[in-house]
């Protein structure tokens, strides 16, 4: 499969979209947020974690699917991190 190069923000603002499908499609319930003094929105630490769980796991479906993003990953360290899939 050709690889399809993103820059390092679309990059990120794919795997944030990807990883938040993921979540609502197959996690345990929503993620949910709070809102700081400052009026911030965060998610809790419990779904930070989950979310950041589906963000590694939408990182790999991106690569699988042949995108790259040379800004965030050399070529190396792009098959070492992704070979197990």
């Amino acid at each position: 499969m050709n690889s399809l190069k993103l820059s390092a923000d679309q990059w990120v603002d794919m795997y944030c979209h990807l990883g938040l499908i993921l979540a609502e499609e197959y996690g345990d319930g929503s993620l949910e947020t709070v809102i700081d003094e400052d009026g911030n929105e965060d998610y809790t630490e419990d779904s930070q974690e989950r979310f950041d769980n589906y963000a590694d796991e939408a990182e790999s479906i991106m690569h699988r699917l042949g995108l790259r993003c040379p800004e965030i990953f050399s070529s190396h360290e792009s098959e070492v991190n992704h070979a197990e899939v």
